[in-house]
């Protein structure tokens, strides 16, 4: 450990940056049989940087016909770094960045292959590269436009070659998943295709020239500043209201949030883990406060004079269990007839999954293509929604489902990721839509324009 942290400080030295040390705690885990702590010497280097979110690089290979190229930490012969010339190849990198000309790039810190599978496996895009060297630590694997640094290889097709050797892609993702199935278990995804719903678009009688977005910040809230972007960039006018739950403010934090939704045009229930979705289960914190009459009755007022609402993942899963997916209001929990619980999988799904849009039976669907399929990510332990049959075949009939998964990563009934109320003023969606389009590794930029539709629709724009 002595020798490493005096070859991090070297390298620190001549790149001039600081770092800040620390040591392990030699918990109980590093206990011999004897009762002795016996520490293995490690030195772990964590390393982080800022930058441009548009000057970002992610590491998967895009499917453009390009080059495979290297910007190399160049080592002496004594095996150390001769960190001049590896600067002189990582400014060349950036520079390459910052002129648009690397499509992807990632640090080689095992092996050529295993950088270059796992960089390939996003889109399965194929490469075929010629390489003899195995000690490459801490180079740059980059694909590119142009091949401006040592080229070893092209992206092209769907095959992956490395030395004339072909690599079956599938198969290594299959293998790599089985390592971990005993701990993380996979279920293979259920499909389900469900007929779309086409509908008039219906006029705003009552155009507005300014929409009013209320987004209440309640204990857990973790993705208010995202709805907030989205719907200003419809141009909607929002106000993030945080709900104070400390001793004493509970009655002022009720009162205050009653007040606020008889103001808005759209209240809008934002993702996260709403009191830590305790006590075992999710959003009970937020049905709790909808439940209190105050706010139960201002959300019914919303509803009457033709206000909107949508819950984005934890506030999809508090509209559910409130019940407004029945008859447009909150009902008495014993009423309550469909549910949001834990995936099939076992454990938190966060990734990208691809949605097809089958209703736009509601102001927030005009401007999607129905039958059309949208990306959109998804991040959440109890995504999978459940109903009897007789309420399932309801929502179809009536054009309540608006959107389903293509492939069912959770286990949701019916494939549903998405309803609105039986009026078509209330929406919720497990996917995070006011995420779409952000995602540079993501090319399928498609959106369903939902916060656009909405805005627009009560603006008399469409």
């Amino acid at each position: 450990p002595y020798l490493s942290l005096l070859g991090a400080n070297r390298v620190l030295d001549h790149f001039q940056l600081p770092s800040i040390g620390g040591k392990d705690s030699m918990s109980g885990s590093y206990l011999s049989a004897d009762g002795e702590i016996k520490v293995p010497p490690t030195l772990v280097s964590f390393a982080v940087n800022t930058g441009k979110v548009e000057q970002v690089i992610s590491p998967e290979l895009k499917p453009v016909p390009s080059h495979l190229v290297l910007f190399r930490a160049v080592k002496n012969r004594d095996m150390t770094f001769d960190l001049e010339r590896t600067e002189a190849n990582y400014r060349l990198f950036r520079e390459q960045v910052m002129a648009g000309n690397v499509l992807a790039a990632s640090v080689i810190t095992d092996s050529v292959e295993r950088t270059l599978v796992n960089m390939a496996k996003g889109h399965l895009v194929g490469a075929r590269i010629k390489i003899n060297e195995t000690d490459l630590y801490n180079t740059i694997l980059a694909q590119v436009h142009q091949p401006v640094a040592e080229l070893i290889g092209q992206v092209e097709g769907n095959q992956l070659m490395i030395n004339q050797t072909e690599i079956d892609l599938i198969q290594r993702i299959e293998s790599d998943d089985a390592i971990l199935a005993s701990i993380y278990p996979i279920v293979q995804p259920q499909s389900g295709t469900l007929e779309c719903n086409n509908h008039p678009i219906s006029k705003n009688p009552q155009p507005k020239s300014q929409v009013d977005v209320l987004l209440p910040v309640f204990p857990g809230t973790n993705s208010e500043d995202d709805v907030a972007r989205a719907f200003r960039a419809a141009g909607a006018e929002v106000v993030q209201q945080v709900f104070v739950n400390q001793s004493g403010s509970m009655e002022q934090a009720i009162d205050e949030l009653a007040e606020a939704i008889d103001q808005t045009d759209i209240l809008a229930l934002s993702g996260g883990f709403s009191a830590a979705d305790e006590p075992d289960g999710s959003a009970k914190f937020i049905t709790t406060v909808f439940r209190n009459y105050k706010v139960k009755n201002a959300f019914h007022r919303l509803i009457e004079r033709g206000g909107f609402v949508i819950g984005i993942c934890n506030g999809f899963q508090a509209l559910v269990k409130l019940g407004v997916f029945d008859n447009n209001k909150i009902e008495d929990p014993a009423d309550v007839r469909m549910s949001l619980t834990h995936n099939t999988i076992g454990c938190h799904q966060a990734k990208y999954v691809s949605t097809r849009l089958t209703s736009n039976a509601s102001p927030w669907l005009y401007l999607g293509r129905v039958g059309a399929e949208y990306p959109v990510p998804i991040s959440s332990g109890e995504g999978r929604f459940y109903s009897d049959e007789e309420t399932l075949h309801r929502l179809h009939q009536q054009s309540q489902i608006i959107t389903t998964y293509v492939d069912n990563p959770n286990g949701s009934a019916w494939s549903i990721e998405g309803l609105i109320s039986p009026n078509g003023q209330i929406i919720g969606k497990m996917g995070h839509t006011e995420r779409a389009g952000i995602a540079i590794n993501v090319p399928d930029q498609r959106d369903m324009k939902l916060f656009q539709s909405i805005v627009s629709h009560i603006k008399g724009e469409i």
